[in-house]
């Protein structure tokens, strides 16, 4: 009967693979007899033969070159380094994170991966620019919705503003919200709490870094109402599809023509008008999102029908300029 230290010692090796090895650093038959031999487990050759074909039968994929010695190194693993350096990327620039928090995931994250490698992944060449939360707990928030969405539970929290000094100021005077959460959008680097309100048959949205003391009320419910389509709900209520459905004809200049696929998508079709102009007609919900979003071009674009939509857009100007006189 092998005895418990000979398992343990199959262990430390797996981990010694992992932790030293990859496609450009391997480690010998040797390195691995001293190592063991610092844990008090002595070894000899042929036992280090055994545990490799051990762990290569477990699924553990070793690479071993046969020279004076054999080397051995992990080749395929779970996350490839450049999906590593994707999932670093991303916690870098998300502002959801709070600075503390992407230092503690990206610590965690190198652990995937051989000390080596590990160093790429200390991204140092990146600079985000962009304000991280201060709200340590809105992780924990999203977890917490995830479990009353799964398990189709109510959610209780605070919810709160800023007022113009920068306090919190809680809403209802700091009374606890009780909601159906029904699911999470995500929307310009920040988390929403879709509920839905049984009394006005309609959805409620919160933002989650705005919820405090939020918890799982164990009361089961049998609502289960969503949108047909969440993506296109998500898209109504965060970008400029909200508002009143209308078919649209917009000219642009020839410079924007990339910004106008990369909104509508590839299958815009595009009429060309001169040398300078293009036309497109699409289907849009016509909300002051929109009409801002047409404004930022300034002379590069410009509705031309229907009608309506042309005089909002003058009323929605002439509002603006108001605000110079």
């Amino acid at each position: 009967m092998e005895s418990p230290k000979n398992k343990l010692k199959l262990l430390e090796i797996r981990d010694l693979l992992l932790r030293e090895t990859d496609d450009s650093h391997a480690i010998s038959t040797q390195q691995i007899i001293d190592f063991l031999a610092s844990k008090n487990m002595p070894s000899e050759r042929k036992s280090i033969y055994h545990y490799i074909q051990l762990l290569e039968d477990y699924g553990l994929d070793i690479i071993t070159e046969k020279d004076k010695q054999n080397y051995y190194h992990v080749a395929n693993r779970d996350f490839q380094l450049a999906e590593l350096k994707l999932l670093v990327d991303a916690i870098k620039f998300s502002k959801f994170i709070t600075q503390p928090k992407s230092v503690e995931l990206i610590e965690k994250i190198k652990t995937l991966t051989s000390r080596h490698e590990a160093k790429l992944l200390q991204r140092d060449d990146l600079v985000t620019g962009r304000l991280k939360t201060r709200n340590n707990s809105i992780y924990l928030n999203v977890d917490a919705i995830h479990d009353a969405i799964l398990g189709k539970y109510k959610l209780k929290f605070k919810y709160f503003d800023y007022d113009i000094h920068k306090e919190v100021k809680y809403r209802r005077n700091g009374e606890f919200y009780l909601v159906i959460p029904v699911f999470l959008c995500w929307d310009d680097e920040k988390y929403y709490c879709i509920t839905y309100h049984e009394q006005h048959d309609d959805y409620v949205v919160y933002r989650v870094d705005k919820m405090r003391e939020v918890s799982v009320v164990y009361q089961k419910h049998s609502i289960d109402k969503k949108p047909e389509d969440i993506e296109k709900y998500c898209d109504q209520l965060f970008n400029m599809f909200s508002g009143v459905e209308k078919n649209i004809t917009m000219r642009f200049d020839r410079e924007l023509l990339n910004v106008v696929i990369d909104r509508f998508g590839m299958d815009v079709m595009i009429n060309p008008i001169d040398e300078q102009w293009f036309e497109i007609s699409e289907t849009v919900y016509v909300s002051p999102t929109f009409l801002s979003w047409m404004i930022q071009f300034q002379d590069k674009a410009k509705i031309i029908e229907p009608q309506e939509v042309v005089e909002e857009m003058k009323k929605t100007l002439e509002k603006t300029l108001k605000n110079y006189e």
